[in-house]
């Protein structure tokens, strides 16, 4: 099958649906969406299971007074913690 001259050539992408997939998509969800959803949940689950602070917590939370910040050695682990011990402030 060719493309009628002038016009772009479209692609298709092809992808195997899982079951609950395609019950989704018959109730009219689109599954991309949810599978963005449920990764953001499920970090944010990941981080609250492993014990390591959210954004706002008290280790290292930033924001106006992240200069004035003290990490405690039991916040570590964080993101937050790494990023204040070993990158220097260049403000």
């Amino acid at each position: 099958m060719s493309a009628p001259s002038g016009s772009p050539r479209r692609h298709r992408r092809v992808v195997v649906l899982s079951p609950g997939d395609r019950d989704r998509v018959a109730r009219g969800e689109v599954p991309e969406d949810l599978a963005r959803a449920d990764s953001t949940a499920e970090a944010l689950r990941s981080v609250a299971t492993r014990g390591e602070s959210a954004p706002g917590s008290t280790c290292g939370s930033g924001g106006a007074d992240r200069a004035d910040s003290v990490v405690s050695p039991d916040c570590d682990n964080t993101n937050d913690a790494r990023l204040l011990r070993d990158v220097p402030p260049h403000w």
